[in-house]
């Protein structure tokens, strides 16, 4: 019966060393699952870092587009309000050209008018300035020196 405690005790033994030797092998394989874990939760970390800055970026870029969209917006209000003044421009031109020409359909008459009464006048003094030409000139009379 020694015998058989004997090898009982030696198997116990044995399998107590492989038990041992597996819970070395299993704590080693914690340990590098433990390093990978560490790693893994470094990375989380990093992403979470990462979305965090994006969060960020997307909010700056967000405000950045409402701001370009309010430009845009008050720069097209601008723009309605330009058109309006150009139109108002364009609505003053014509009404301008209209008067100018009407102005000059009007007058036109009274230059013409004004013209023709020069012109007799200026005849009327070449024959006045011929005539006394011809009188100073002509027979009897006579140049006084003064």
């Amino acid at each position: 019966m020694n015998e058989e405690l004997n090898g009982l005790r030696e198997e116990m033994r044995q399998g107590f060393a492989e038990m041992r030797h597996g819970f070395v092998r299993v704590d080693q394989r914690l340990d590098r699952l433990d390093l990978e874990v560490a790693g893994l939760r470094q990375d989380v970390t990093q992403l979470q870092e990462s979305v965090a800055a994006l969060h960020q970026g997307l909010a700056m870029l967000g405000r950045r587009v409402d701001s370009l969209d309010q430009r845009v917006q008050a720069n097209g209000v601008l723009l309605e309000a330009l058109r309006d003044e150009v139109r108002h421009i364009a609505e003053a031109y014509v009404l301008l050209d209209q008067r100018v020409e009407r102005y000059r359909v009007e007058n036109d008459g009274a230059h013409r008018e004004i013209l023709a009464l020069l012109h007799a006048s200026y005849r009327e003094l070449e024959r006045r300035v011929t005539r006394l030409e011809e009188r100073a000139e002509g027979p009897g009379s006579s140049a006084r020196p003064q």
